[in-house]
């Protein structure tokens, strides 16, 4: 067995919600000068999770650090003297420096493997090629909510421009939104998806929030909760649990509001008009 080390290249374009997906994996063996690196060549799913990425100019910083990375692979194993790597660190910093782009090396970790290039396919497959889990699947048909439901008529209702980032400080935690505006209260929007397959998966999902919501109560200051959703399709007869658990959170200080697709347009002009109040005031 030899002792590897190993990073992980990740898209990480917003260092504030620390939302990232991983793009690759590069293995280093500094006793026998192996480098090896796997990389995406399509975007795929990022964009879901991303629908602002410039694709094609990320796919290009992704095939530049891949022939980086095989031309230094090349140099370690020539005959001829080139520079010595003790640590992983000091190639990828060459590949790519430290700055504030979105494209990051993870810390260097290490593994036991007896083989580099079977390494570099598992840590790929365990880091990178990973089916969309439950809890991805989840994030993404939040993202959706937002991205396909509500961001058009909020776009044209001319609410969105006036969103900005708010954290709500809360007795044990700071939960942050990045969809807010403040009128004396902070009003906070969250899209989130009640649209699952399962029954026991949209409660649970509910019971969630119930958890969030909670915590939301503690909040030092007071504010204005709006969950944007999309109620279940297959499973309407669970509308009214939703609604009713979710609410029942409402307190004087802490209001929860949910809003759903038929509500959309209703809501969007009643945000408007307080908006515009406020701003005329």
């Amino acid at each position: 067995m030899k002792t590897l080390q190993y990073q992980v290249l990740r898209y990480l374009p917003d260092r504030v919600s620390g939302e990232f997906v991983n793009l690759g994996v590069v293995l280093y063996d500094a006793q026998d000068k192996i480098l090896r690196g796997k990389f995406i060549s399509k975007i795929g799913k990022i964009s879901e999770f991303f629908p602002e990425v410039n694709s094609r100019y990320l796919i290009k910083c992704i095939k530049s650090i891949q022939q980086s990375i095989a031309e230094i692979s090349r140099q370690l194993e020539s005959e001829f003297e080139f520079e010595k790597y003790s640590s992983l660190d000091g190639i990828t910093k060459q590949v790519l420096p430290k700055d504030d782009s979105a494209l990051i090396f993870s810390e260097v970790k290490k593994t036991l493997d007896i083989n580099a290039e079977v390494a570099v396919s598992d840590l790929f497959s365990r880091f990178v090629r990973i089916q969309v889990t439950d809890e991805d699947e989840e994030i993404r048909r939040d993202k959706e909510v937002w991205n396909k439901v509500y961001k058009k008529h909020f776009d044209e209702s001319g609410i969105t421009k006036h969103f900005q980032h708010h954290k709500v400080k809360t007795q044990n935690d700071e939960l942050e939104f990045d969809k807010a505006w403040k009128n004396g209260a902070w009003n906070c929007f969250e899209s989130v998806s009640f649209n699952l397959n399962r029954p026991d998966a949209i409660k649970n999902k509910v019971y969630k929030w119930v958890g969030k919501l909670d915590e939301l109560s503690s909040a030092t200051e007071p504010v204005h909760i709006y969950l944007l959703s999309v109620l279940p399709h297959e499973h309407p007869e669970l509308n009214n649990f939703i609604t009713k658990k979710i609410q029942s959170k409402s307190t004087d200080k802490t209001k929860i509001e949910i809003i759903s697709e038929e509500q959309l347009e209703m809501a969007a002009k009643k945000i408007k008009q307080e908006i515009e109040q406020h701003i005329q005031s």
